[in-house]
């Protein structure tokens, strides 16, 4: 009895090493030159908002680039990458970029909560309680996760990591959509 007992626990032990040792699922984010997933849903504040109605390359009205952030109101990554976001996009707002927030997991009522803190406020952000979104553009492992997109909502540029020299590396895929100022 002992042996089979003991054996069962080095047969659950075994297992759960395997397990931990299994490698997360593939974050399959939107290639560069790609089409964007669809985007829309009533931002925090109430206000529908959609990529679509975003992007207007024809008319000559809307965005010319928008930055789409995936954060969520407990990560400490996401915290230190939303100051650089505002101020690079803000940087270029005359010149047609717009930010775009997703809030991973979140509904609206935390993240207005949250906003101040995460410096949020006055920002569109998109509550994605049921995580449909993030898994619908690929979002599926770590935080934050910035996609560029141009006009047409091509995919210009991914990041996944927002540390470092970010700020530079933003800017630099900004202005390679805007073109110079």
């Amino acid at each position: 009895m002992r042996r089979a007992v003991m054996s069962a626990v080095l047969a659950v032990g075994v297992l759960g090493v395997a397990l931990a040792a299994a490698p997360e699922p593939e974050e399959h984010l939107p290639a560069v030159g790609q089409a964007a997933p669809a985007l829309a849903g009533y931002a925090a504040d109430g206000k529908m908002w959609t990529l679509k109605g975003t992007l207007r390359p024809r008319a000559g009205t809307g965005a010319r680039v928008v930055v789409v952030s995936f954060f969520a109101t407990w990560c400490k990554p996401c915290e230190a990458a939303i100051p650089v976001l505002r101020r690079e996009v803000a940087s270029r707002a005359a010149r047609g970029a717009q930010l775009v927030m997703v809030a991973k997991q979140e509904d609206a009522a935390k993240v207005l909560k949250e906003a101040a803190r995460m410096h949020v406020e006055g920002l569109t952000v998109l509550p994605d309680p049921y995580d449909r979104t993030c898994r619908e553009w690929g979002v599926t492992r770590r935080l934050p996760r910035t996609v560029v997109l141009d006009a047409e909502g091509k995919v210009r540029a991914v990041f996944v990591d927002e540390t470092g020299d970010f700020a530079e590396r933003l800017g630099r895929a900004l202005d390679d959509v805007l073109g110079p100022a």
